[in-house]
């Protein structure tokens, strides 16, 4: 097997490997550049290393639309819940009217 044999897939990867970095990462790293004006400061994203965010304008804004998605499924997971709490109480209680029309809801 000859060097450019063996080279050449290595090659390909390589450049595929780096394309796709780029068009996966590209977006992201834009946004962070934009909202730490292009410069990494620790200090100025979260008050320092080491220590969470106290404001919630020193939250990047793509950390904002995760948590927002966050809360949005948690509301949906409540109404989902709600709904399905409803709609058990709306069968006990269609339950009961029909044990209570046909008799079978008295002890005699």
């Amino acid at each position: 097997m000859s060097a450019s044999q063996r080279l050449f897939p290595l090659f390909a990867a390589s450049v595929v490997g780096v394309a796709t970095g780029y068009y996966i990462f590209d977006p992201i790293l834009r946004q962070y550049s934009r909202d730490t004006s292009g410069t990494f400061q620790p200090e100025q994203i979260n008050g320092g290393a080491g220590s969470s965010p106290s404001k919630p304008e020193a939250v990047p804004s793509l950390t904002r639309g995760i948590l927002a998605q966050d809360e949005g499924q948690k509301r949906a997971d409540e109404l989902r819940a709600k709904a399905t709490m409803n709609a058990a109480q709306r069968a006990s209680e269609a339950a009961k009217e029909r044990a209570e029309k046909t008799g079978e809801g008295k002890v005699v």
